[in-house]
């Protein structure tokens, strides 16, 4: 449906001499592209407004996508289905957040880090099956991956140092579910593929 009105608009553009015919499907993708991204901006801003943590919900959306842009990891087929399972996870986050009491976010946090950390580390890059790496691919992924859970892992030292229990929990939850969403793939790769 919401490719379709792409598409047609597009079809608009190309009637009004404004993109070529050989543009058309450059034009689709990127407009459909920067449409999920900006409804996906707002619904992040909306959910932190509801909840009254818009600064913990950038942070954890730019924490997870830190990490989850070079490890890969499980990918939904449909546009809607990824736009509600990225709307769920960030409200989910959120919420544990909210409501996990201060005195065991840095215990949570730990244990959220043992579990991921490795896991990443094992499989870490993960490839779909629309686009699988090739070997210098995986390579300069893996390199990526490993520079970006050292700055986050930095960085969640730094916020220990400085008593930031939410943006330290925020964090390992944006590794955890990176890690989670790699073992997803990796369970369909052996279990559901082969």
């Amino acid at each position: 449906m919401f490719l379709k009105q792409v598409d047609r608009f597009s079809d608009v553009l190309i009637d009004q001499e404004i993109i070529t015919i050989e543009n058309k499907d450059l034009i689709v993708y990127g407009l459909s592209t920067g449409i999920e991204l900006i409804l996906n901006i707002l619904t992040i801003i909306a959910l932190g407004f509801v909840l009254d943590m818009l600064l913990e919900s950038i942070l954890f959306v730019i924490s997870f996508a830190f990490i989850r842009v070079y490890a890969g990891g499980y990918h939904l087929k449909k546009v809607l289905n990824c736009y509600l399972l990225s709307s769920g996870i960030v409200a989910l986050a959120l919420l544990a957040v909210k409501f996990t009491p201060k005195e065991y976010m840095i215990l949570i946090s730990l244990l959220l880090l043992v579990i991921s950390i490795p896991i990443i580390l094992k499989f870490a890059p993960m490839g779909t099956p629309n686009k699988p790496l090739g070997n210098d691919e995986k390579k300069y992924y893996r390199k990526k991956v490993l520079d970006h859970m050292g700055i986050e892992l930095i960085f969640i030292f730094v916020l220990f140092l400085l008593g930031m229990r939410i943006a330290i929990l925020l964090i390992s939850l944006s590794i955890f579910i990176s890690s989670f969403l790699i073992v997803i793939s990796v369970y369909e790769k052996i279990y559901i593929h082969d």
